[in-house]
């Protein structure tokens, strides 16, 4: 039984075979390509210039330099259609400006009557409720509107009743 712990050295024998062989032929197939494009592009030395010289092994090689590498240029859309216009702009800070004085306003509010609540001189217990008694109690009945009185159901009429009438209904079986 082999243990998982080690590897046989013939293993990374093949590994390093394998990756030399692999740079090996993407060098032979560089070359060829090089060699290839100059015997192809005898024309353009003939004064034909419709063509573009062919690469050197030199250029090609500095192009595949990770060092040599830039970043692709792409133009950045115009976003002036989507973007609102003055007037837009105008309307949504008068907007803002509004909103962050209301809540300024609403926070001192808030704070003056936190104040009023919390005062030392309010705390007595005599004078806790004073500002519920101070505002009068109305007896007046309210009368219902139009359609209150229209839609409304009459008042059943209150029977007094008695132990005698209660004990003398029916049984509710």
């Amino acid at each position: 039984m082999r243990s998982n712990t080690t590897c046989p050295p013939y293993r990374f024998q093949k590994t390093t075979r394998r990756c030399i062989a692999i740079a090996a032929l993407a060098f032979g197939i560089c070359v060829n390509a090089t060699v290839a494009n100059a015997q192809e592009s005898s024309s353009v030395f003939s004064g034909d210039s419709a063509t573009a010289p062919a690469p050197t092994f030199g250029e090609m090689a500095s192009k595949m330099n990770p060092m040599n590498w830039q970043m692709p240029k792409f133009k950045m859309p115009s976003f002036s259609g989507v973007m609102p216009g003055q007037e837009d702009k105008d309307r949504i800070i008068k907007k803002k400006d509004s909103l962050f004085s209301d809540v300024g306003a609403t926070a001192k509010r808030s704070w003056t009557r936190t104040k009023e609540v919390l005062n030392p001189a309010r705390l007595n217990p005599m004078n806790m409720f004073a500002g519920n008694a101070s505002k009068p109690v109305t007896t007046e009945t309210k009368k219902p509107g139009f359609f209150g009185s229209l839609f409304a159901q009459p008042e059943p009429e209150e029977k007094v009743a008695t132990v005698g009438e209660f004990l003398s209904q029916d049984r509710i079986r």
